[in-house]
């Protein structure tokens, strides 16, 4: 059927407000709609997961594009007989055009989750060896589709769909390319000449979308930013963003992905041994991207990747505190180099949190120094300690307040002039041994007198630094940042 707005590619958009019940015109089949099953509004395609009255099984309704429909067709009357076809692609139960959404839709007779759907729940893969498998047959089954002559051109996370077989663990069972709807001929396959005499129009679909210009912001190639056209490395370059976002937890994912400027700016990063924001993912998978980019179209060696896969497998270390520990004798200078940027990233980040922390606790006690009336709340403790001390020991104490005053210096604050208050103790020492204990509660004149001497030079300097008030404007700021970062210290667990 033509779509309704002219244009073959257009896949029109489920209503917000779905009906009950879904009609088919095939036997006039009916199916009843969860709602919360809606997976995905997208410019592509959507799903609706849903229950086939025949049989009360689940199944899935896909809405597809006019084009779509002619697409799918040729894609599984020629893949459909090939060996290990349902390892790799999700085959359709039977498509057909549904008047209540108005467009064609494809019946799957089971559900599964699309990646979408997985990445909204659970935020990540589980943090194991086992993920790195994933990844394997999410390849496998791109290279069954190239090699049959067969491009993808817009992997997303709709793109693949799961079967769970734990959900508590987040345990994957079979990873499905389910869009094929979407997939395009290469024109060096033999078959696509072939295509113009048996069926032209088909052959003008194919040509047209070989000359689309990318659609995919998210997990399009680098290049296609700057006008490059699909192709199968494309498809590979796709195929290892959707990994790094399914094994990293990255916060607001939903608004980055469809950032132009921002996807931009991290793919490239992505290509750099030193890029920061790996934090789940086997410093050995990462390694692929770089020698992605030394192959071309014509020679993709889908061998050396897997092979990279199977050694982060082997390589993946729970405790990223290991990472010193990894063997590098067979590592390329990329992993080398990613391997000494990580490890003095983590001493680093935790360097300069115990800095920033000393210098909040030495704000808040100059905050707490700063009393209306000049005193020092710390020493004021002290002198009440003391006091209660010594009427315990039934000590007699004479207070005389001290004419002149201190300046206290401790790191870089200085703490303006206080009174202090003179203490003179009539003790008797009993034994040698209280010696010790009679230095430590003297605080006489002498030795008031002797500490301020010392501290003289230092306070001078010290003092004239910080004489200058900060303004009203600056003093909020810091306060305001210090705040901020002390928060974020408090919810950093300890290394």
């Amino acid at each position: 059927m033509t779509s309704t707005n002219g244009d073959e590619e257009y896949t029109p958009e489920i209503p917000k407000s779905l009906p009950k019940k879904i009609k088919i015109t095939n036997n006039n089949r009916e199916l009843s709609v969860q709602l919360d099953l809606v997976l995905r509004n997208g410019a592509f395609h959507q799903y609706i997961g849903g229950d086939d009255q025949t049989n009360s099984k689940p199944i899935d309704v896909k809405t597809i594009s006019a084009n779509g429909l002619k697409v799918i067709n040729d894609v599984e009357d020629t893949l459909v007989k090939k060996e290990n076809f349902k390892n790799f692609l999700r085959k359709t139960k039977f498509i057909e055009f549904s008047p209540s959404l108005n467009c064609n839709v494809i019946i799957y007779n089971t559900y599964m989750m699309s990646l979408y759907k997985y990445k909204q729940i659970y935020k990540y893969l589980p943090k194991s060896n086992e993920q790195y498998t994933y990844f394997e047959k999410m390849l496998s089954a791109l290279e069954f589709l190239h090699n049959n002559g067969y491009i993808h051109g817009f992997l997303n996370l709709t793109s693949y769909n799961i079967s769970l077989i734990n959900t508590e663990k987040k345990i994957v069972g079979n990873i499905l390319i389910s869009d094929l709807d979407l997939l395009t001929r290469s024109k060096k396959d033999k078959s696509f000449d072939k295509l113009g005499k048996n069926n032209g129009g088909l052959k003008a679909i194919y040509e047209k979308r070989l000359q689309r210009s990318y659609n995919n912001t998210p997990f399009c190639a680098l290049k296609q930013y700057t006008g490059d056209k699909i192709s199968m490395k494309n498809d590979i370059e796709s195929w290892y963003y959707l990994c790094i976002f399914l094994m990293e937890d990255i916060p607001d994912w939903e608004r980055i992905i469809e950032n132009e400027d921002k996807m931009f700016v991290m793919k490239q990063s992505m290509r750099q041994p030193t890029y920061s924001t790996y934090n789940r993912t086997c410093i050995r998978f990462t390694e692929i991207l770089q020698l992605l980019d030394k192959m071309n179209n014509e020679t993709l060696d889908y061998k050396l990747i897997k092979k990279k896969i199977i050694v982060a497998t082997k390589r993946f270390e729970e405790n990223e505190s290991k990472l010193k520990n990894d063997s590098l004798s067979d590592a390329s200078d990329f992993v080398k180099l990613a391997n000494i940027s990580r490890t003095r990233k983590k001493s680093f980040i935790q360097e300069s949190l115990e800095l920033l922390q000393k210098e909040i606790e030495k704000d808040e006690l100059k905050n707490k120094n700063d009393l209306p009336n000049g005193k020092n709340e710390t020493e004021k403790k002290e002198n009440e300690k003391r006091g209660k001390d010594n009427e315990k020991k039934g000590k007699e104490t004479k207070t005389i307040k001290k004419s002149n005053t201190q300046i206290e210096v401790t790191g870089s604050m200085v703490r303006e002039p206080i009174e202090l208050e003179k203490t003179t103790y009539n003790q008797k020492v009993t034994s040698e041994n209280d010696t010790t204990t009679k230095k430590k509660n003297i605080r006489s004149v002498e030795y008031l007198a002797e500490m301020n001497k010392k501290v003289a030079s230092t306070n001078n300097e010290t003092k004239s630094v910080f004489q200058e008030k900060k303004s009203p404007e600056i003093s909020n700021f810091i306060s305001s940042v210090k705040k901020k970062f002390k928060t974020l210290y408090k919810k950093t667990p300890a290394k």
